[in-house]
């Protein structure tokens, strides 16, 4: 024996075991135990689903998301006209009208309903409050 073996006692026990977490390497299947078998169908399995071909609602579904991930990419199909420089000439014209009402008629209803909502609400707090300022009398 050596000087190194005879220092250290794991060194003599590796020379006659194999380490503890290597297994000794099998030939056959005939060994391979319920693990080996269950893994070896379950790959077969997997293969057969790959290899089946997909019923039409799923090819369906599939196309149709792409479909709409396709519509919100960077590079559409039909581009839209910019219509920002239009709009900026309409809004900085000196036609003497606020800019709120220079949108057109649908501005201009818009505005006459929102001062409508407001005069109202503002008269009927009003009402409220003189209401309750003065409680009825109980008979």
């Amino acid at each position: 024996m050596s000087s190194a073996a005879a220092l250290s006692p794991a060194a003599g026990r590796a020379a006659s075991q194999p380490p503890a977490r290597q297994r000794p390497c099998k030939a056959g299947t005939e060994g391979e135990g319920q693990r080996g078998q269950e893994r070896r169908r379950q790959a077969t399995r997997r293969e057969e689903r790959r290899a089946r071909p997909r019923p039409r609602t799923m090819q369906a579904l599939l196309t149709s998301r792409v479909g709409s991930l396709r519509s919100f990419a960077t590079s559409t199909r039909h581009q839209m006209k910019n219509k920002v420089p239009e709009h900026q000439k309409l809004f900085q014209a000196d036609n003497g009208l606020p800019v709120h009402l220079k949108g057109g008629i649908m501005d201009g209803l818009l505005y006459r309903l929102t001062m409508a909502i407001t005069v109202f609400g503002s008269c009927y707090s009003v009402f409220s409050l003189v209401r309750a300022s003065f409680p009825q009398k109980n008979k």
